[in-house]
This record gives structure tokens, C-alpha cells and sequence, in this order.
């Protein structure tokens, strides 16, 4: 699977941006979630290899339960550090 990631992300330049981010989030959440340790590892170590490709700061999982959360109280809180 490694060398399919390195695939993945010598071609990165032909895929739509869109779509890369939403399996850079999937990646994140298996890496985060996934039951079995084994598999989680990995996927963790592929989102964290995919997250400095992109030079983005990678999220913690306590911050990916918080974005992702159902709290309209929260999405407001976190909205209105973006306004200005």
C-alpha cells in the first residue's frame, strides 16, 4: 500500500483538488477512528504524509471531533473567526 500512496501522490497534479481533499478528510478519519490499531496506524501515518505533501498543518483528533461535530453553537463560534 505504501508504494500505492507514492503512486498516488506522484500523480497528485492530475487529480482535481476537490476530490484530493476529500480523501485527504476520509484518510484523516480512518487514521483517527478505524477499530483495529493495525489499520489505523497506517492510515494515520498516510494522512500525516499526505497532509506536509499539501503543507498543511495536520489536525489533531480532538480537533476533528470539534469540526465535525453537531453543535450549531459551536459551528457559529467557529464562523465568526472568519468574519471581519
Amino acid at each position: 500500500m505504501d508504494t500505492v500512496v507514492k503512486e498516488y501522490l506522484d500523480s497528485i497534479d492530475s487529480l482535481p483538488h476537490h476530490f484530493h481533499l476529500h480523501f485527504l478528510h476520509a484518510i484523516e478519519i480512518l487514521g483517527y477512528k478505524h477499530s483495529d490499531e493495525r489499520i489505523r496506524v497506517w492510515w494515520n501515518k498516510t494522512y500525516n504524509r499526505l497532509a506536509h505533501d499539501m503543507h498543511l498543518v495536520v489536525e489533531n483528533e480532538m480537533t476533528l471531533d470539534a469540526r465535525l461535530n453537531d453543535d450549531e453553537m459551536q459551528w457559529r463560534k467557529d464562523e465568526s473567526r472568519f468574519k471581519k
